[in-house]
């Protein structure tokens, strides 16, 4: 069986920087500002849900008579002005990011969060150079579970999606990734640890603390190609290293 992989597609919002205590605070205060109080338990269903999506479930329950734009824009702002100078990339995410540009494979995100919220915190992270494609939910018909995003992004990088890899914390981005036809990477948010699609995932890590880049080169040796001059497998293993 002939496998590939030509990219690695990184959901951002607490899988590559840890943001989601920022997002979380942020809509939190948000939400309340116009009236309307979300419980811990039902912020878990929210998480990978999209910034665009939970603007429009507030409009809705709130029946607001806002334009969706216009609030999505404000919850940005929000978040933006509540998160500046607090992001942090997760280490092991950066070296695995710095491992995979060695490889020379293609690396892209695909986020929930607007194009601008994208640009803002990959800035304040210090990794904007490292993506050639960052796509938000913005930018396609449905957001995630559904795989739209993972498909638009697999497009614009000229690559088949079952040679694409995802990485991921969030349900709504394991679901999206497996729709896509795409291998995923699983590190569970605290909150969603205990769902059972995670079992579904291609390599699933216990949370952020067990993660460890060199544990994911490990599994993408035994599962992908990674020489300059072989592309066939046998049994998950490259011929040319038997």
């Amino acid at each position: 069986m002939k496998k590939h992989l030509e990219a690695v597609i990184f959901d951002m919002d607490g899988t590559l920087v840890d943001t989601e205590p920022l997002w979380q605070e942020s809509d939190r205060r948000f939400a309340e500002a116009l009236g309307l109080v979300f419980t811990p338990s039902e912020w878990r269903g929210f998480v990978g849900m999209g910034g665009r999506a939970f603007a429009s479930l507030i409009k809705e329950r709130l029946r607001l008579d806002i334009d969706l734009d216009d609030l999505a824009q404000r919850k940005d702002e929000s978040y933006m002005e509540h998160a500046r100078g607090k992001i942090k990339p997760h280490r092991e995410m950066v070296k695995l990011v710095k491992a995979l540009e060695i490889q020379g494979l293609n690396l892209a995100i695909a986020s929930g969060s607007s194009k601008r919220v994208i640009e803002f915190t990959l800035k304040e992270a210090g990794l904007g150079k490292d993506f050639i494609e960052k796509v938000s939910a913005d930018e396609v018909p449905r957001g995630k579970p559904q795989p739209d995003i993972f498909l638009e992004t697999a497009r614009r990088l000229g690559v088949d999606p079952a040679n694409c890899l995802v990485v991921e914390d969030s349900v709504h981005g394991v679901e999206a990734a497996l729709a896509a036809g795409m291998h995923c990477v699983a590190i569970p948010h605290e909150a969603q640890k205990s769902e059972s699609v995670f079992q579904k995932s291609h390599l699933l890590f216990r949370s952020m603390e067990d993660f460890t880049a060199e544990k994911v080169l490990e599994w993408m040796d035994l599962t992908y190609c990674l020489c300059e001059d072989c592309e066939f497998f046998q049994n998950g293993r490259c011929l040319d290293r038997d």
